[in-house]
């Protein structure tokens, strides 16, 4: 092995370009929706060519859709075959066809022929009206599906509103096994000009009609996938996870964080065979389907054996032109209760190389929406890559001429390989006090009023005296979120709001979710809620869990409003309010 560290270089001369984009073509040719037998077969692709080309422990696990842990709600298995519509009248025009468009079919449509009327309903929740047609909805999530199939939809054909309008969205129903008695409307997907054109003529008073099928259908225990790749054995371990699920042909998310360490893996093989190299800790590479995957490993192979990780890295959309899906680099660090050693050597890397090359980063605080948040829901730091925003984000249009194979290849060099060096050698006690004050100056200044400041500096303050055992003086003015005697136990968790919905009911959610509509940071709320629990191994009050929530979402909620949403958690069995002296 060359010299004691494993520097990026290593792994950028040992990535193979042409390879890279061969195990992207081959991956992305499965239509990689979740609960199918394609998500089965492309697992089985990772396994066969890791195995192939490398020598680490390649361990194959075959979970189940429905027996994932509790919280986060069943998924019933689904496969495709084919699927079209069209416009008959007043001018024919094709709007769906699976064999072409993929995400034309939307993920979990049930079977059947469709012929109508089309009604424009708009976010289908106010829309109250009988239906004997066919539903045009910008809504979002199984609950406006199940709606508009109660009111008599024939079938539904969904659009976004906040996606690119000439991509055709990827919608998916994720229907647990309690939701089949809803699957009775086949549903697809058409651009927001499509349906923005079909709207004009409706309100013009021109009957629009649409003619279709789906052919489809639905099995029970789908087959839930995870790769584990082990590089080092030892404890506690770090994981670099990348998900590999989405329709056919997407590429962006997530073919390029998938393909990336798998080419990553096989670099490292080729350094290995150099000479070798030893590590302190524990190492293991996922691959999961997103969300469903992460959690469930966790949950059956780190909770049940007793296993510690300490930090992960999440590669989600790493390799993007930048140029054309007009977005920025994002490294989003985890809340500041599990502010990491690991996270600030990756972002020291990453900033020489991105200000070197002139592409434009940013640090983020914790938000959610990929795989590293059911490690932050266990209290396990996690940082995640990503390019956002992307202009052709979850439409057909995410195809590989945006895919920037040698940002790609620059991105897992430096993950990976400052990962493997940051295992070797740690990171010195002044580049972490450095980082903790860099992130912490950045939260001060974008706190949103005075409140969420000085919750911030009490967050800051007790993360430093207990995290590093440093003395340092006392926030200046003392703050207090309520005089409320309340307590909140519970073993934490990833929790979904499907979960909720299922649990619940359809009635009572949807009337849960008008009320939830202004409060774009509730999942966020629920993750560092379990994050907290699961830190401070005990009950913790009101008054502190509120703080530490203000301080992270930097929204200043009212304490009523606080009760309310944790009697939400507390009402699906999540976690428990204790009142007292």
């Amino acid at each position: 092995m060359r010299g004691y560290v494993i520097s990026w270089r290593l792994i950028k001369e040992n990535f193979i370009v042409n390879e890279f984009l061969d195990i992207v073509t081959q991956l992305s040719s499965y239509h990689r929706i979740q609960g199918t037998n394609e998500l089965v077969q492309a697992a089985k692709f990772i396994r066969d060519i890791l195995m192939d080309k490398t020598r680490f422990s390649v361990n194959y696990l075959r979970f189940n859709y429905s027996q994932i842990p509790k919280f986060l709600g069943s998924l019933i298995g689904w496969y495709i075959k084919g699927g079209r519509a069209e416009i008959t009248s007043p001018k024919r025009k094709v709007i769906a066809d699976f064999t072409h468009y993929p995400t034309s079919i939307v993920a979990f449509s049930p079977p059947g022929d469709f012929e109508g009327e089309v009604r424009y309903v708009g976010d289908g929740l106010s829309y109250d009206e009988p239906l004997d047609g066919i539903a045009l909805t910008y809504g979002k999530g199984f609950e406006v599906y199940a709606k508009l199939v109660e009111l008599g939809a024939k079938a539904i054909i969904f659009f976004r509103r906040d996606l690119n309008p000439d991509g055709i969205p990827y919608v998916n129903l994720f229907p647990s096994e309690s939701d089949i008695k809803y699957l009775k409307a086949p549903a697809i997907s058409v651009d927001r000009k499509t349906a923005s054109k079909i709207i004009r003529l409706l309100k013009k008073g021109i009957k629009v009609y649409v003619k279709g099928f789906v052919e489809s259908g639905y099995f029970e225990k789908p087959e839930l996938p995870v790769i584990e790749i082990t590089v080092s054995h030892d404890q506690p371990e770090y994981h670099i996870i990348a998900h590999f699920c989405h329709p056919r042909f997407m590429i962006n998310d997530n073919i390029s964080g998938t393909a990336s360490l798998i080419e990553g893996l096989i670099a490292l093989q080729r350094l290995y065979e150099e000479g070798g190299f030893k590590l302190k800790y524990g190492l293991k590479a996922l691959f999961v389907p997103e969300y469903f995957g992460t959690y469930t490993y966790l949950h059956s192979k780190i909770i049940k054996e007793d296993r510690k990780v300490v930090g992960t890295l999440n590669l989600d959309m790493i390799g993007e032109k930048c140029e054309i899906t007009k977005s920025i680099f994002n490294i989003i660090r985890s809340p500041i209760i599990l502010l990491s050693p690991l996270e600030a050597y990756i972002f020291k890397l990453l900033r020489r190389f991105l200000e070197r090359f002139n592409i434009r980063y940013s640090l983020m605080s914790y938000s959610v929406g990929s795989d590293h948040d059911p490690y932050i829901a266990l209290g396990i730091p996690a940082l995640m890559l990503n390019f956002w925003p992307d202009a052709y984000y979850h439409t057909n249009l995410d195809t590989i001429d945006k895919l920037d194979a040698s940002l790609s290849k620059m991105i897992i060099s430096l993950t990976l390989g400052g990962l493997l060096d940051f295992l070797r050698k740690n990171i010195s006690e002044y580049d972490y006090l450095s980082y903790i004050s860099y992130v912490k100056g950045k939260d001060l200044l974008e706190a949103n009023s005075s409140k969420i400041l000085l919750a911030r500096l009490k967050i800051y303050h007790e993360f430093i005296e207990r995290k590093l055992k440093l003395i340092i003086p006392p926030t200046p003015e003392q703050i207090e979120y309520t005089g409320e005697k309340i307590s909140i136990e519970g073993e934490g968790g990833l929790i979904s709001l499907r979960y909720i919905r299922v649990t619940l009911g359809l009635e009572k959610y949807l009337k849960l979710r008008s009320k939830l509509e202004d409060k774009p940071w509730i999942r966020k709320l629920f993750i560092l809620t379990s994050a907290i629990m699961k830190r401070v191994r005990k009950s913790i009050s009101l008054n502190d869990l509120g703080l530490i929530i203000n301080g992270e979402l930097n929204v200043w909620i009212d304490p009523s409003e606080m009760i309310k949403i944790l009697q939400i958690l507390q009402d699906v069995g999540f976690l428990t309010l204790i009142r007292g002296p």
